[in-house]
């Protein structure tokens, strides 16, 4: 069954108010036995508007996310896995350190989960980035400044102040997470309240994957886009605009981020 078959079934046991159905009663120390192995576990979701090859991803996630040790994965639905780590530290390093994950240029989203709610109900609507701001003033290289930018493109989490906590360098760098759903910016205007001159800000992220060139969005191409004309022509986020969303894919090395700083 399908998740939508299983909700519709489980809706329907709801509402039958049945007095008689067979239930059973658990021993709490029986769901911490299953949240201490769950506490190993990500559930991962590809977005693609194509079937992920499960073999494939089998084969290629655990290169991808450099792990130490082996990654039992196991399919849960469309584009979406459930992975157990043998190493506790890879599990932790890709929630907190690495990212954002590709497969194929595809994006890869991860939660964690305490294995009652189904995997498919879980919220991956919201992604981190790094992204790499050009062109800021220098006038302008205040951490206040620098919020109200981020907070044009997502919700800031961190801002890379270097190694000596200060904002002068070619660019300003900071994580943000943005919603999948949304179209990327690729700039950001500043303009004083008594002034009429304006500051543009570009904006280049780090280790994008494949989005779309018409909508601006994660998860498909421009082919695949029911805003596209599919003659490849009126692409807002095209050619003319790719560099300020692939200049920036390359992750920086911590001696060259500190050099920008």
């Amino acid at each position: 069954m399908d998740h939508e078959e299983i909700c519709k079934r489980i809706e329907n046991i709801k509402l039958s108010q049945k007095k008689n159905n067979p239930t059973i009663t658990l021993d709490q120390g029986l769901r911490r036995k299953g949240e201490e192995r769950l506490s190993n576990c990500l559930v991962a979701k590809v977005l693609s508007s194509k079937l992920i090859n499960r073999d494939a991803f089998r084969q290629h996630l655990p290169r991808i996310l450099r792990a130490t040790k082996k990654i039992e994965i196991e399919v849960v639905g469309e584009n979406l896995f459930v992975l157990e780590f043998n190493n506790p530290m890879d599990r932790r390093r890709v929630i907190e350190r690495g990212g954002p994950w590709h497969f194929f240029r595809n994006l890869i989203l991860f939660q964690e989960f305490n294995g009652v709610q189904s995997p498919d109900t879980l919220d991956f609507t919201k992604w981190e980035v790094w992204v790499q701001c050009h062109n800021v003033p220098i006038a302008y290289m205040q951490e206040e400044i620098i919020r109200k930018i981020g907070n044009q493109i997502g919700q800031v989490i961190e801002i890379d102040k270097g190694e000596l906590e200060v904002f002068f360098g070619r660019f300003i760098r900071m994580k943000v997470k943005v919603e999948v759903d949304k179209p990327l910016q690729g700039h950001i205007v500043i303009q004083e309240e008594t002034s009429q001159e304006e500051s543009i800000v570009l904006l280049t992220y780090e280790k994008f994957p494949d989005f779309c060139y018409v909508c601006g969005k994660v998860g498909h191409t421009w082919r695949e886009c029911e805003e596209s004309d599919k003659k490849g022509e009126n692409m807002e986020y095209g050619k003319r605009h790719a560099g300020k969303f692939t200049n920036g894919t390359k992750q920086i090395s911590e001696k060259r981020r500190r050099r920008a700083t």
